[in-house]
């Protein structure tokens, strides 16, 4: 295992500023991420602001993070060049949500050529009630290139998004998104269960 960070402390605050993550890679099939691993509970204020993470590399799910419990912000931060799937990686090139008790909250980020190489979600997979809000965030040139796994079908992918499993949600407001692109369907985002909220953004269907 690679990864630059890992937090599973609960009850503090924690602000990563003006930080570069590049070529982390996650080599074991142990669904770490393949920069970062959030995991926590309590009143946390975790937050990344103004980073860069680029051509970060996951095995199986979430090219640079795997969110398991609690909140976490991202604030003008850049995603390009991550991926999922270094082996049989099925969802997530940037962001993979795997809890109820999860958040993740993005400002003026920008997300461009990520891609998972199995199942969908080529930048954000949500999972078992996770929560996603975005605002004013821009999504382009994102890629879900391949079929689900082992041979278990091959329903909507989404390029950039893919909702799944349980009742997730995921809130968009004032975001765009262009020239992203998934082979098995829903250019952008793939709705399979839970809640999904547009708001002023262009792009979303397609």
């Amino acid at each position: 295992r690679s990864q630059a960070m890992t937090i599973c402390r609960s009850n503090f605050n924690f602000t990563a500023n003006n930080c570069l993550f590049t070529n982390n890679k996650e080599i074991e099939t142990c669904r770490n991420g393949g920069a970062i691993m959030l995991q926590y509970s309590g009143d946390n204020k975790v937050r990344f602001v103004d980073c860069d993470f680029t051509k970060n590399i996951s095995w199986n799910v979430g090219g640079v993070i795997v969110h398991r419990a609690g909140v976490v912000y991202f604030e003008d931060c850049e995603f390009k060049g991550n991926k999922a799937g270094d082996n049989s990686g099925w969802c997530s090139g940037v962001y993979h949500i795997n809890d109820a008790k999860t958040k993740g909250v993005f400002t003026n980020c920008t997300i461009e050529n990520n891609s998972v190489s199995k199942g969908g979600g080529g930048a954000f997979c949500n999972m078992e009630a996770g929560t996603l809000e975005m605002t004013n965030c821009t999504f382009k040139n994102n890629s879900a290139t391949g079929d689900e796994p082992n041979n278990q079908g091959t329903p909507p992918e989404g390029a950039v998004i893919r909702m799944q499993k349980g009742n997730p949600t995921l809130t968009l407001n004032g975001c765009v998104f262009e020239n992203n692109t998934s082979i098995n369907g829903a250019g952008a985002i793939a709705v399979e269960s839970g809640t999904l909220k547009i708001t002023s953004s262009t792009g979303a269907a397609g």
